[in-house]
C-alpha cells in the first residue's frame, strides 16, 4: 500500500509501514524498553499526521514524552480495569478519578506554561479493528463525539500516543486481535 506522510514524519512513517504495525494489533505488554508497542504508537502518530495533512491542518512535529507517559498510564489502566463499556466515560478513570488534564499534569505537562490545554481521544477494537489504522479512521471518519475536531485541531502542537493489546471494553473480553489506544493532544504557551 502506497501512502504519503508529511515532513518531518516521511522517513519514520515509511519505516513503520514496513513493520506492518498500521494493520496489526499491539502486544499485550510493551516489553523491554517498550518495543512491543513502539511501532504501533508511532503508527498512530503517522496516521494522525497524514489525516491532518489531508485536511490542510499543520502536522504535529513535536512528540511530547509527558503526554505519551499520561497516555501510557491511561491505556494500561483502561485495559486492566475494562470500564469502557457502552455509555461509560472512557476519559475518567473510575478508580482514581483522573482526567486527561490531571494525568497530563501529573506527568509534568504544562509545567512553567502560562496557558496549556490537553484533549484526549480513546479507541478500543477487536477482531480486525484493534489496529492503529482502525483507531485513527474511527476518530476522524466515524465518531460524531468530537474526536475528529480533536485529531484535526489546528491549536494542538504536540501529542503523545500509546497502545496496548487487549480490550478496555468488557464486551471484547477474549476476542482476538484486540487493541486499546489513547492519544493526548496539547499546546503550551
Amino acid at each position: 500500500m502506497s501512502e504519503e506522510y508529511p515532513e518531518p514524519w516521511t522517513g519514520p512513517c515509511r519505516s513503520i509501514v514496513e513493520t506492518g504495525a498500521f494493520d496489526t494489533s499491539p502486544a499485550m505488554e510493551p516489553g523491554h524498553f517498550g518495543f512491543g508497542v513502539l511501532y504501533h504508537n508511532y503508527a498512530l502518530m503517522c496516521r494522525i499526521n497524514a489525516e491532518r495533512a489531508t485536511a490542510g491542518v499543520p502536522v504535529i512535529a513535536d512528540y511530547n514524552p509527558a503526554l505519551q507517559s499520561a497516555a501510557a498510564d491511561h491505556v494500561r489502566a483502561a485495559r486492566d480495569l475494562k470500564w469502557w463499556a457502552a455509555g461509560s466515560d472512557p476519559h475518567t478513570n473510575p478508580v482514581t478519578h483522573s482526567t486527561p488534564a490531571s494525568r497530563a499534569q501529573s506527568a509534568g505537562y504544562g509545567a512553567g506554561a502560562v496557558n496549556w490545554q490537553v484533549r484526549e481521544v480513546t479507541y478500543n477494537g477487536w477482531g480486525g479493528d484493534g489496529t492503529p489504522r482502525a483507531a485513527v479512521h474511527w476518530w476522524v471518519h466515524v465518531s460524531t463525539a468530537g474526536h475528529r475536531e480533536i485529531v484535526l485541531g489546528p491549536q494542538f502542537t504536540e501529542f503523545g500516543c500509546c497502545s496496548l493489546g487487549g480490550n478496555a471494553d468488557p464486551a471484547g473480553n477474549g476476542q482476538p486481535n484486540a487493541g486499546t489506544f489513547v492519544c493526548l493532544f496539547g499546546f503550551r504557551q
